[in-house]
């Protein structure tokens, strides 16, 4: 790979995100181009053996080009200094910081840290599946990616939010070993195989990560198993989630139609049903986010294996109502991590058929924009 200079890089500091966006473009399992960034369904290979910084858990870039090598956290696997993983099926995340991590740091308002949260690892050209409970930092100077605490639960195709009030992490659902893996890649219609379908393999559970202390707490169960759904946070106090596949239905590519409400303050589950039932909000690989002080928008995703969509839905949250904007996003588009909110506006990664691209909405113009569009 050639030199930092000898290619183009990321468009950062035409966009306006300063520092941020660097890291988000740096951050990735393997070793691979900027452009390539978010691209956690394809499996990367790694070229050379990193190299360990004196804290033996951290990982430099030791080729000084736009990469990241690291290998398998040794929290996860006591040999995983000796073996090279690919990771898929992340979800990345950007938290501001809102308290100082050290005795003698100030309070910055403005920091902000990087987490790659669960997924699963490949080798051995697909032979060797296995989902992971892997929490990594990305620390953008010396450059390198730090595992932190595990999740309570190895999982992937979950969704996630940051709770700034809180310093917390919240991740939901999901799904959890190799036979929901192999679910996915080598569909069996059969009605004799049943093994996919256990109940340790489709995620109802939830957990939050603890930015402070470095630790988890399981929090109460949804009243369903959700994966590939999404979820935002609403009035400080609540996560709303939407969509995803029912794996425990009789259809295994059931989508759901129903709302979860989580009250974080009670640590509690309600199950809400949509009043016009007509209007299927049945989708995954959808992004969402708080508008106003009563309403929530859900757009893009994926209506099962259908094309990608650029649908806009609102949805009331005091009426329980959802209307199908006549508004449509700039393409059609799914989105694999949650939305990042820097200086009141909502950023995204998603993918089109063209490839990779950065949408952001403002909270003032109360409209979506085509930031960057990176074709592969």
């Amino acid at each position: 790979m050639g030199s930092s200079e000898s290619r183009p890089r990321s468009q950062s500091h035409q966009i306006g995100f300063g520092e941020n966006i660097n890291s988000i473009d740096k951050v990735n399992t393997r070793k691979i181009r900027l452009d390539q960034s978010f691209d956690f369904d394809r499996n990367y290979k790694q070229n050379s053996i990193p190299r360990k910084s004196q804290n033996s858990q951290n990982y430099y870039n030791q080729n000084n080009d736009d990469s990241i090598h690291y290998q398998t956290p040794p929290a996860q696997n006591d040999d995983g200094f000796e073996h090279l993983q690919s990771l898929n099926k992340a979800q990345c995340i950007i938290c501001k910081e809102t308290y100082p991590i050290y005795e003698s740091s100030e309070n910055d308002q403005s920091r902000t840290r990087v987490f790659i949260i669960g997924g699963y690892i490949d080798e051995n050209g697909g032979k060797d599946i296995k989902a992971v409970n892997w929490n990594l930092e990305y620390i953008k100077e010396p450059c390198f990616i730090q595992p932190k605490s595990g999740m309570l639960s190895n999982r992937f195709n979950h969704c996630m939010i940051f709770d700034e009030k809180r310093g917390r992490i919240y991740v939901f659902g999901g799904l959890s070993d190799t036979q929901s893996i192999k679910m996915m890649f080598y569909q069996d219609d059969s009605d004799e195989d049943d093994d996919f379908k256990r109940p340790n393999s489709f995620l109802q559970s939830g957990e939050y990560y603890d930015l402070k202390n470095d630790n988890w707490v399981n929090i109460k169960n949804m009243h369903s198993h959700r994966e590939q759904a999404t979820c935002t946070i609403f009035k400080e106090d609540y996560v709303y989630l939407f969509g995803g596949i029912d794996r425990f239905s009789r259809d295994p590519y059931s989508l759901f139609n129903t709302i979860d409400k989580y009250n974080i303050s009670n640590d509690d589950w309600y199950q809400l049903k949509i009043r016009n039932v007509s209007l299927q909000l049945t989708i995954i690989r959808a992004c969402s986010l708080q508008i106003s002080s009563k309403e929530i928008i859900i757009f893009g995703g994926k209506q099962g294996n259908e094309n990608r969509r650029d649908s806009i839905y609102e949805y009331n949250v005091e009426t329980n109502e959802l209307i199908l904007s006549q508004n449509k996003l700039p393409s059609e588009i799914e989105f694999h991590h949650p939305t990042h909110l820097i200086n009141g506006v909502h950023y995204m990664f998603g993918w089109n058929n063209r490839g990779l691209l950065l949408l952001s909405y403002s909270m003032i113009k109360q409209s979506f924009n085509l930031v960057n569009q990176m074709n592969i």
